[in-house]
């Protein structure tokens, strides 16, 4: 049986995105001799509850029921990205915006690899941050690595 995950993972991504949810991260994968569908998923907003994790589980599970694109042995797995989801794009720091965050930069930003601030707003390639009372615009690329300050 010749598996093609690209699609598998393209038609779960479109059935998340019918939903009204955002898929943040799929994978594939073969394990104790059957597959395993495991997907990140959460509110475009933020804050998916179980209830929503398990409505998603129930829909690709019948996908993956009727159409066997995986055959007959596989499991679903739906997780909410939890409190310590990476930040790394626009779509992300969206969801925090009005906390307080914490951030690692590929270069330094302002003589600085590392800064903590509020989200104020987020442009289409720029974070908007209130850091210590003063106002930064910063470049979305060069951010490594974005971590909610819990």
């Amino acid at each position: 049986m010749i598996i093609n995950k690209d699609q598998i993972q393209s038609k779960i991504n479109n059935m998340v995105k019918e939903e009204g949810f955002d898929l943040l991260e799929s994978k594939i994968f073969f394990l104790n001799g059957k597959h395993v569908v495991r997907c990140v998923v959460d509110h475009v907003l933020g804050g998916i509850t179980i209830d929503e994790c398990a409505k998603i589980n129930r829909l690709i599970s019948s996908y993956l029921y009727e159409e066997q694109p995986l055959g007959e042995r596989y499991s679903v797995e739906i997780n909410s990205p939890g409190l310590d989801w990476p930040l790394k794009n626009a779509r992300d720091f969206r969801k925090v915006k009005g906390r307080k965050i914490s951030l690692w930069f590929n270069e330094p930003v302002n003589d600085k690899v590392f800064l903590e601030g509020e989200v104020l707003e987020i442009e289409e390639n720029e974070l908007i941050l209130d850091c210590k009372g003063k106002t930064l615009k910063i470049a979305i690329d060069k951010i490594k690595l974005g971590k909610e300050k819990l």
